[in-house]
């Protein structure tokens, strides 16, 4: 019995700490997120009024070129190994951001890709 209330205690705390990480994930998500969105603004304000008759068909061109560059620039980041261990002795940043595994970093960074594409 008290060897059960261990084992359901531990896997409690497993779970918190899990949970607790998918809760940075998801704020580093929206914090990135707000960034894509950022850039994207900087560059569609920036050519407003720009291009053919002043068509919109620029500035959206633009703005996800933007932010594209940004996404591209961020699949390039886990090849640098003195950022990598930079990164790892920052304390806990390997809980945010997925340093020691780059499939799924590159994963992440994918899918704000895929999502500037359409």
């Amino acid at each position: 019995d008290q060897r059960e209330k261990k084992v359901g205690l531990r896997d409690e705390a497993a779970q918190h700490i899990v949970g607790k990480a998918h809760e940075e994930q998801r704020v580093v998500d929206i914090v990135y997120t707000v960034l894509n969105l950022f850039v994207f603004m900087i560059g569609f304000l920036s050519h407003l009024g720009m291009g053919f008759h002043a068509s919109l068909a620029y500035p959206l061109a633009k703005g996800a070129g933007f932010t594209l560059d940004l996404n591209l620039a961020m699949v390039v980041l886990p090849t640098l190994k003195s950022l990598q261990t930079a990164l790892r002795g920052a304390g806990s940043t390997r809980e945010w951001i997925p340093i020691d595994d780059p499939i799924a970093f590159h994963i992440r960074v994918a899918t704000f890709i895929l999502a500037g594409r359409v």
